[in-house]
């Protein structure tokens, strides 16, 4: 599948260089606190900030490089703002009719209707900003970006101010106008929960830094550093020390690795404890005390004491819940191997 867009080793203002490949007819997310530079990197893909090195291909083609830096709206990518203000006096399709130039009055109206019929959005027409809520105003902003039909849509924080099932909502409008109108998405966004799992492909940034892309489950199950396991999900590291070829002496007691670890005995390490590791066993000998408890539908939301100093909230169904209580007696069972080096200094 070609890649719709690739950066190439493209420098942003925090000095990192930043390489990433997004498929044609794929979704892309960056993902990221406040400050970790996803905003920075959408404005250089775009063209607004200027770019210090590297590359930029869209659909193969080279369209920015150092020394070579097109116009924003030379690019065939349009980026839609966080915040974006109308005119009050306007209403919808005028609003939008500013973003086409070529064309006379009664064919950008033409082209605006059209692009709102085809976006399901005909009701926005007529209406004006005082008139629309937020998620219309973010609709309209939208519509705006794609009435110049560019190969790219890149999007700062549409999911920040809205509730779950609106997230889902817009992420399935999106998904549906990527695929009819034939352009591709880049999404910046700093929702966790289930939005991480969102996109077809997806990046952690922090620092300014792009600390790993990839498939989505790829950066749950391998990540390469510690900051990417933190944030794609609930997590714990526990230490641990290398006994022999399969077996290391961890925190929580002997763990095996049937392929082997291939480090010499005595190396230090800390592993990746996912909830998911925890399953309830009661004939295990290791024991967690249950520190709190609250329901979730069907299920139990359990805050675990594994050790004085290590801490996991894990869900049961509700069934467990008598045989589940001041302790919890499990067996650890890791399906994803996560290790991370220690200083070998590091006392255990």
């Amino acid at each position: 599948m070609a890649d719709l867009l690739k950066l190439n080793q493209l420098s942003i203002s925090s000095g990192h260089e930043i390489s990433l490949a997004l498929p044609e007819g794929k979704l892309g997310l960056l993902l990221g606190d406040e400050g970790a530079g996803k905003g920075a990197l959408l404005r250089q893909i775009s063209g607004i900030q200027p770019m210090a090195s590297g590359e930029i291909f869209l659909k193969g083609d080279l369209i920015a490089r150092n020394g070579k830096s097109p116009q924003p709206w030379e690019r065939d990518i349009e980026l839609v703002f966080r915040y974006g203000a109308f005119y009050p006096h306007l209403n919808g399709v005028e609003n939008i009719l500013f973003a086409l130039q070529r064309y006379t009055l009664r064919a950008k109206r033409r082209t605006v209707l059209k692009l709102l019929s085809e976006m399901g959005l005909l009701e926005l027409a007529s209406q004006y900003p005082a008139q629309l809520n937020s998620d219309e105003l973010l609709f309209l902003r939208i519509a705006r970006a794609l009435v110049t039909r560019p190969a790219l849509l890149l999007i700062e924080e549409p999911f920040l101010d809205l509730k779950a099932e609106a997230r889902r909502e817009l992420l399935d409008h999106l998904q549906r106008w990527a695929y009819e109108l034939k352009f591709g998405l880049l999404i910046t966004t700093a929702i966790r929960g289930e939005m991480l799992f969102a996109g077809d492909f997806a990046g952690v940034m922090g620092g300014g830094k792009l600390l790993q892309w990839g498939r989505p489950q790829q950066l749950y199950l391998t990540p390469r550093e510690r900051a990417v396991a933190h944030y794609m999900g609930e997590g714990v590291l526990v230490r641990c020390v290398v006994h022999d070829e399969k077996r290391m002496d961890t925190e929580l007691g002997m763990v095996d690795h049937p392929q082997g670890f291939g480090l010499p005995v005595g190396t230090k390490l800390e592993l990746l404890i996912r909830p998911e590791d925890l399953l309830f066993d009661e004939k295990s000998r290791r024991r967690a005390r249950v520190l709190e408890r609250s329901a979730h539908g069907p299920r139990s939301l359990c805050r675990l004491q594994l050790t004085p100093d290590i801490e996991l909230y894990r869900a049961f169904p509700n069934y467990l819940d008598e045989r589940i209580s001041g302790e919890l007696r499990y067996q650890l069972k890791i399906r994803s191997m996560v290790l991370f080096k220690r200083d070998p200094d590091e006392r255990t």
